[in-house]
């Protein structure tokens, strides 16, 4: 900014800074010795400035502590004018400097700001950015570890999003945590989602969208607080295992707007909206007792302590009410069985 004109004696001072005009890149400071003198409008030195705008670039704080250089040792001096500020130094109260910055080792360098702010390059090759107490990143060399601290998080990138959320303006506040990844980078929308915590009700809930507009869901799952858990899979559901698959619940239902069919072997079951195939070589059913009803009615009864297999008047009736012409009218029918169409404990010859 100001340039050699001609040789004459410089004099360096401690000084402190009064004043900072950001704007302009100048400071007014206050020399430390029994003169007290005053530079107004000075600028300061950096380690690098370039032409274009880039640069090390600083603001320096009032109280900063800095050695002015100047052209003349009289203080009345017109040279005055070409006063700068060349470095900052350590305060005159070493203990306080001392005592709001980390222990530095030879070779490691460090940049900060009262505010807290700091980023450190050590020598073994770590390297820590620290953004007030909350929030760090910790690159450490010799652990091969990227370790990252704080209370919330968000990356967006080409392939989509990925964030957490503290309510910190509550103490111990809530969360919230959501996941999405594009088929396609020029994508609006993510076609894989995951939302959890606060966003959902303490619950889970997985989306998976057919393109990046969201415009028709694939496939939807919803896990709720209270441990209610909602699948939606718009085509087909396959599970395949080498072993076996177990499903325990105090109910069990299993509903097709079509078919319903379970198969092993040789072996089906097969239930549509009007009638149920049972295939097989052998069945065989084991219970106390076992009946089997026409439309509310009974047709076939079973005691229930197992001693003997009773045929309810019901099955009587159904068979007087048909035409069996190998044997003659119903009633002959039942004679040639020898049993009592009217009694409810009869039993076939």
């Amino acid at each position: 900014m100001y340039d050699v004109i001609r040789e004459t004696p410089a004099t360096i001072r401690s000084a402190i800074v009064l004043a900072v005009d950001p704007e302009r890149g100048v400071c007014t400071v206050k020399t430390n010795d029994i003169t007290g003198r005053l530079y107004k409008d000075i600028p300061y030195s950096t380690g690098y400035l370039s032409p274009n705008g880039g640069g090390i670039d600083i603001c320096p704080e009032r109280n900063s502590q800095c050695w002015v250089m100047s052209r003349s040792s009289d203080a009345m001096s017109p040279n005055d004018g070409e006063a700068s500020i060349i470095a900052f130094k350590t305060p005159r109260i070493k203990d306080q400097y001392l005592n709001k910055r980390i222990k530095l080792l030879p070779g490691d360098l460090r940049f900060s700001t009262s505010g807290g702010n700091e980023f450190m390059l050590r020598k073994n090759g770590d390297v820590y950015i620290f953004s007030g107490a909350a929030c760090s990143l910790s690159l450490v060399s010799s652990e091969e570890l990227v370790k990252m601290v704080s209370p919330s998080f968000e990356h967006n990138f080409g392939a989509g999003n990925v964030s957490w959320q503290v309510n910190s303006s509550i103490a111990g506040g809530p969360t919230s945590c959501s996941f999405g990844l594009k088929r396609n980078s020029s994508d609006s929308l993510p076609y894989l989602q995951m939302l959890a915590g606060e966003s959902m009700g303490g619950g889970l809930n997985v989306s998976m969208y057919v393109d990046g507009e969201q415009s028709s869901i694939q496939f939807e799952l919803d896990v709720s607080n209270e441990g209610v858990c909602a699948m939606f899979i718009r085509k087909s559901l396959t599970v395949s295992t080498e072993d076996s698959i177990n499903l325990t619940s105090r109910v069990i239902n299993v509903a097709g707007s079509e078919s319903v069919s379970i198969s092993a072997s040789q072996s089906s079951v097969v239930a549509t909206s009007n009638k149920l195939t049972l295939t097989a070589d052998v069945v065989e059913i084991c219970a106390k007792q076992f009946i089997i009803n026409d439309y509310g009615a009974n047709v076939l009864t079973t005691a229930s302590d197992g001693s003997s297999t009773v045929l309810s008047s019901n099955l009587f009736d159904l068979l007087k009410n048909h035409s069996h012409t190998s044997l003659g009218t119903p009633s002959e029918t039942l004679s040639v069985l020898s049993v009592d169409p009217y009694s409810t404990k009869s039993k076939l010859i």
